[in-house]
């Protein structure tokens, strides 16, 4: 595990020493030389020195550039010859005491010196002199060589047969190591290398190669694009001229990975011709953990073919350009028409052949047979056009790019255009299938166009005829333009019942509301709704009126019938035509449907329900309507109206919205053969399933003897579900001051009316103080009762006193008995009769005689 020390300093002090006595041991040094100018390598083992301070050095290759021999002498362990020199000059091992730093002695002054500290390449620092003998001190962690020689230390990977040369350090058995080991310092702009080998030998690397080897710097593994793997026993770390930092380095073996093989048949091999101008053929290597080239050749159809293959090119620009691109693992080779060698536009076929090596061996894979017409793909159309323009149709002209103008198997055109109206996914193909495959220049009308006043855009497409599949169709040119406006395509629609009386004082006013025309139908700019006629009894009328984008409004009409025609308008002039909507006579109107309720349900549904009106009996069909509007009644619809026709036996309906996070109004309207009631808004929503609340409108209108009045008004939080009936319940209380029942609580169920709801309660005792509350039964159960009310009812004649006796009867008095009715009805009096006189006596006990002496 090295740890790479990067200085920025030009000179550093002297590598500390360890306080270690020399001692000699053995050490070996691996030396290989190349000189690529006379061919001469050598490999060999130079010597063997005790030093038991140096156990744990590696093994490095000493290069000496200029030395013609090195030879391992008895008496010196090693020398060396200068060219054309016949001595050979010796280098010399020498002790270093403890404490002192290692140093060169030479016979003419100091040598220059190369540092190295724990095995890693040092900076080299300036000398006084040179001299002739080469002094290697050894102390722990430290080297320093002095020489005059030319010496560059060289880091190899050197597969060895001693298993002790993979230790990292003395006494630790390991499944590799590091070159080189231990600590390295480089100057700054220098180059980090570090090998990684594996001890096949070790138990713990069996079965392993290098792809199971991996680099970390401090606690992070290092990024794949740093290591290459160099055999199957050996990864290579390299990092050109990293920046000044301190970090150590380890090498793990983290388990089995890909297995190391001979070249793989490569994958998604494809190539493409842009505008029949260049070729570029990609391919994606297989995974291999060792280093793996793929070359692609190419040769033409024809007797001598094969024996003339075209390589790929070498980079350029361009290629560099696509290459910046490339994903993992992928790859590419570029011809053109300036490449070398060229790109061959004028065969139809291509047959490629792509060969893999790595050290495991090299493989030539079967060729394959290209079809190159079926994969050029053209350049976009040139010079694209509108010539002239309608409100419902476009010429367009463009040119095909050369030299795709005279390409042998033609172009096919794809057009498609959207308009402002259109979702942006979607795209309307037009039919180009009459246009020729070989025109330079192109015309087409596109129509018909849906809507006038309104940008569209349009995009052309070119792909080679012998191309199949979306993939191989030109990027588009695109143009863009605008209709020209028309009158509107469209009145407002309307639709028997929508309209809405509001009656005032021998009056009425009338809102006529109708469905807006959607946007596409507009046609113009200034788009508006105006009321053309307005006929009263047949008779044309003007008559002034507000409006909005979904009705008009007229105020103060007679009750006579009436006739309104609609139109809709713009910058242009009014649609072709229009829509009448009509309102009755006060007596031909039948009455509006009674207790329209709308119940919101989740997902947008809304349950309505109502009762036919009584008095009119010939109706033949209800209109629903619904508004989508900002705000719920009683704000007036000013958005979109819909509508739907239900017939007279149906008096529920659910109706699903659009979008259930908006505001919907509802209204109905019941419909005879020839008339209609008339619009009647649902006035609040209520809500399905919502906990039920009491009701809290509750009053008592008015008190008789035996009856009790109530009434009740609904607001929306008392609606929970469709109401079907109110229950009313009553009992007598045992006093003013204790409100309980003294009786059993009766109830009585009353149906709802139209508008105020308000019921009886009668059979009652007079003068009897009672409870009275009321709760809504509804399609969800029963509602909690209301606040209770409490009143006595009025009083009435007692029942008669029964067993009236008379005793004591003398000429001028006697005596009554009798037993007390059993209800008084009212305050306890006795009226007394004397002829034509009565005698009042006001009794506040319970009496059953009374004595009258004198009248």
């Amino acid at each position: 595990m090295p740890s790479v020390q990067i200085c920025v300093e030009e000179h550093s002090s002297a590598c500390p020493v360890n306080k270690t006595t020399y001692h000699k041991t053995r050490l070996k040094y691996f030396a290989s030389l190349q000189n690529s100018s006379s061919g001469c390598r050598l490999a060999s083992i130079l010597g063997a020195i005790d030093a038991s301070a140096c156990r744990h050095e590696e093994r490095v290759a000493l290069i000496l550039r200029r030395a013609e021999r090195v030879e391992v002498g008895s008496g010196n362990p090693l020398t060396y010859a200068l060219p054309g020199a016949s001595a050979q000059k010796p280098i010399r091992w020498a002790p270093v005491g403890d404490g002192a730093a290692c140093s060169a002695r030479t016979h003419a002054g100091r040598a220059p010196l190369l540092r190295q500290r724990r095995f890693g390449l040092l900076r080299h620092e300036p000398a006084v002199s040179t001299g002739t003998t080469m002094l290697l001190g050894c102390v722990e962690g430290c080297h320093w060589l002095a020489t005059n020689l030319l010496v560059t230390l060289v880091i190899l990977h050197v597969v060895a047969s001693d298993s002790s040369n993979f230790n990292c350090v003395a006494g630790l058995d390991s499944a590799g190591a590091t070159v080189p080991k231990g600590d390295i310092v480089l100057q700054v702009g220098s180059s980090l290398e570090i090998f990684c080998n594996l001890n096949l030998s070790h138990e713990d690397a069996q079965g392993q190669n290098a792809s199971s080897l991996v680099f970390y710097r401090n606690d992070k593994k290092v990024s794949s694009e740093f290591v290459e793997v160099i055999n199957a026993t050996t990864i290579r770390l390299f990092k050109e001229k990293p920046p000044a930092s301190t970090d150590m380095y380890y090498c793990k073996l983290e388990g089995p990975k890909d297995l190391i093989v001979k070249p793989q048949e490569v994958k998604d091999f494809s190539c493409i011709s842009h505008n029949w101008q260049n070729l570029t053929c990609r391919w994606i290597k297989p995974e291999n953990p060792i280093k793996t080239t793929y070359k692609l050749h190419f040769y033409l159809p024809g007797r001598a073919g094969k024996r003339l293959l075209f390589n790929c090119p070498e980079d350029n620009d361009k290629t560099s350009e696509l290459k910046k691109k490339l994903q993992k693992n992928e790859e590419l080779c570029f011809w053109d028409l300036y490449s070398e060698p060229h790109y061959r536009q004028p065969y139809e076929y291509y047959y490629f052949e792509m060969r893999g090596s790595n050290p495991l061996g090299e493989i030539k894979f079967d060729p394959i047979k290209f079809h190159h017409y079926s994969h050029v793909i053209p350049s976009p159309p040139e010079k694209l056009t509108v010539e002239n323009t309608t409100h419902n149709s476009a010429f367009l002209t463009w040119d095909v790019p050369f030299p795709m103008q005279i390409f042998p198997p033609g172009v096919h055109t794809r057009m498609v255009y959207q308009s402002t109206y259109d979702n942006n996914e979607r795209w309307h193909v037009a039919n180009t299938s009459y246009l020729s495959d070989h025109l330079a220049n192109q015309t087409y009308h596109l129509a018909p166009l849906s809507y006038a006043n309104t940008l569209y855009d349009v995009r052309v497409y070119l792909r080679s005829a012998f191309a199949v599949g979306d993939d191989k169709w030109s990027h588009y040119a695109s143009v863009t333009f605008k209709t020209p406006p028309t009158v509107p395509g469209a009145p407002p629609e309307t639709v028997i019942g929508s309209f809405e009386v509001i009656p005032d004082a021998g009056t009425r006013d009338v809102y006529v509301y109708w469905r807006q025309v959607p946007p596409t139908l507009h046609n113009g700019d200034k788009f508006d709704y105006k009321v053309i006629s307005v006929k009263e009894n047949g008779i044309e009328r003007y008559l002034e009126y507000n409006h909005s984008s979904a009705y008009a409004k007229f105020k103060g009409l007679t009750y006579n019938t009436y006739e309104f025609s609609i139109v809709s308008t713009n910058i242009v002039g009014d649609s072709l035509t229009k829509s009448v909507v009509h309102v009755p006579t006060k007596e031909d109107m039948p009455k509006e449907p009674v207790s329209f309720t709308k119940i919101a349900f989740h997902d947008g549904i809304y349950e309505l329900s109502w009762k036919a009106p009584s008095e009119s009996p010939n109706i033949e069909s209800y209109t629903i309507f619904w508004c989508l509007n900002g705000r719920d009644r009683p704000y007036q619809c000013n958005g979109l109206l819909n509508w739907t026709v239900v017939p007279a036996n149906v008096t529920l309906k659910n109706i699903t919205v659009p979008d259930d996070s908006k505001i919907y109004q509802f209204a109905i309207s019941a419909n005879t053969k020839n008339a209609s009631s008339g619009m009647v808004w649902a006035s609040c929503t209520v809500i399905h399933n919502k906990v039920v609340d009491k009701m809290k409108s509750v009053w008592i209108n008015r008190i008789g003897s035996t009856f009790i009045e109530v009434g009740w008004k609904l607001e929306c939080s008392d609606r929970i579900g469709r109401v079907e009936a109110f229950e009313i319940g009553f009992c007598p209380i045992v006093s003013p001051r204790e409100t309980a029942c003294k009786e059993p609580l009766q109830t009585i169920k009353l149906e709802p009316s139209e508008r105020q709801f308000h019921g009886n309660v009668t059979g009652l005792r007079p003068y009897t103080t009672y409870m009275v509350n009321i709760a809504i039964l509804t399609n969800n159960g029963k509602g909690t009762p209301s606040d209770p009310l409490f009143n006595t009812t009025m009083e009435a004649a007692p029942e008669p006193p029964t067993n009236v006796t008379v005793t004591e009867v003398t000429n001028s008095s006697m005596t009554v008995h009798w037993i007390p009715p059993a209800a008084m009805n009212g305050t306890y009096r006795f009226v007394q009769k004397s002829g034509d006189k009565e005698c009042h006596f006001i009794c506040t006990g319970q009496f059953n005689k009374l004595h009258k002496i004198q009248d």
